[in-house]
């Protein structure tokens, strides 16, 4: 006697989901996640931007393979089964087989039973051809000379980041530079730090950064910018990807996600439609979100002077050597991004003159916080230009003006 095969992962997933849920939506999948991780493997499950696009990808996709079923008795029975259609929602399986009974064309219940079995093996048969179709349309639709969104987005915070980091690196350097002023750097670490919030824009670009990236990833980002772009061995990957752990950045998308204020904002995360507050409130809001802010602050105040160790989950502390080259991945990052977008992308050049006052401006409060006086041709404005000279020698300040054709 003939025993019938096991049901496959997702033939499985596509059977709870049915049974389990009320509608079909991207919001439901990603409550159901067996489906997501049948299709796209256990890692998509530790970033939520992630969960959340391919969540929109499936509901798409089902709706899709629903529609285009020939049989209109099969396709009642998956609308039903999926609960597809607005006029199923809310229902548990037993009202929703009732009603494709009694509404519609009307559905015998021994069609039902019988029929419920071949018509997920067949979603299932489809899904992966329809998710795959939805890539290359994606890839047809942007061809290689029209960046999609995302490139353009990446541009703008991988720029955020990189401004924060040259300033904080430019701040660091100046006041090694001044060691004679006793006070001075210990005072610079302590006051620079909760004073500006500058720092928590660095961070928020920078997880912006990441949410650009994943989505890049897939058909259209790859035909933009080529595989090259994203080899492992590419210059701005050097040190962008070991700044924080797979799973911190996973909890930075996690905050993202839970700062936006409705399913609109979400959807446009890598737009920049979450604010920098709200984000860095919903990462205090935990040990772990706490852990990823210390660490940042950490990295842009690295001194030499600083002995070495760990944090407290046994991770070498930052050094200024890590400061100097993520500043070195996102200056090239930003390098391989402008050359690949049209003449005037969206650039920091004309917000970079008033980032660098704010810059000094804080450096000024620092040093009379110190007792240092900042008039004109004392030791504390001496200290203020010396700030604007290493800023105005950095690379990124040489990048900007080759950007706007001051070289």
């Amino acid at each position: 006697m003939a025993t019938e095969a096991k049901p496959t992962r997702l033939t499985a997933a596509l059977d709870a989901f049915g049974r389990d849920e009320k509608k079909l939506s991207a919001g439901r999948l990603e409550h159901h996640r067996e489906l997501l991780v049948a299709l796209f493997g256990e890692e998509t499950m530790g970033n939520p931007v992630r969960c959340r696009i391919e969540a929109q990808r499936v509901e798409r996709a089902l709706r899709e393979i629903i529609e285009d079923v020939a049989d209109p008795v099969d396709r009642r029975i998956a609308q039903a089964v999926f609960a597809s259609e607005p006029e199923f929602y809310g229902m548990l399986v037993k009202e929703r087989k009732a009603h494709a009974e009694k509404y519609g064309i009307g559905v015998s219940a021994d069609q039902y039973a019988k029929r419920r079995p071949q018509i997920i093996r067949d979603v299932e048969a489809a899904l992966p051809r329809v998710l795959a179709a939805q890539d290359a349309d994606e890839v047809d639709r942007l061809s290689p000379t029209v960046p999609p969104a995302h490139a353009g987005w990446l541009y703008r915070y991988a720029q955020e980041a990189l401004l924060c980091v040259e300033i904080w690196d430019s701040c660091a350097r100046n006041a090694e530079s001044h060691r004679e002023f006793d006070g001075y750097f210990e005072a610079a670490r302590a006051i620079l730090t909760p004073r500006t919030n500058m720092a928590d824009i660095g961070l928020w670009a920078l997880a912006l950064c990441h949410t650009s990236l994943l989505a890049l990833e897939r058909g259209a980002g790859r035909a933009f910018l080529g595989e090259d772009f994203f080899s492992p061995g590419s210059a701005w990957r050097a040190r962008f990807f070991s700044v924080f752990s797979d799973q911190q950045v996973g909890e930075m998308q996690s905050a993202l996600v839970r700062a936006a204020k409705n399913a609109m904002e979400q959807s446009l995360i890598a737009a920049g439609h979450v604010e920098p507050h709200p984000f860095i409130d919903q990462l205090r809001a935990s040990e772990a979100g706490e852990i990823i802010r210390d660490r940042w602050r950490m990295l842009l105040t690295a001194s030499d002077r600083d002995p070495y160790g760990e944090d407290r989950n046994g991770v070498r502390l930052p050094r200024p050597q890590d400061r100097e080259q993520l500043d070195a991945s996102l200056l090239s990052l930003c390098a391989l991004m402008h050359a690949r977008l049209p003449k005037g992308t969206w650039s920091l050049h004309d917000a970079n003159t008033s980032k660098w006052l704010n810059a000094t401006d804080v450096t000024r409060i620092t040093l009379r916080e110190c007792g240092m006086a900042t008039d004109e041709g004392s030791a504390g404005d001496e200290i203020v230009d010396a700030l604007r000279d290493v800023m105005d020698a950095r690379p990124a300040t040489d990048f900007y003006r080759e950007v706007n054709g001051q070289t």
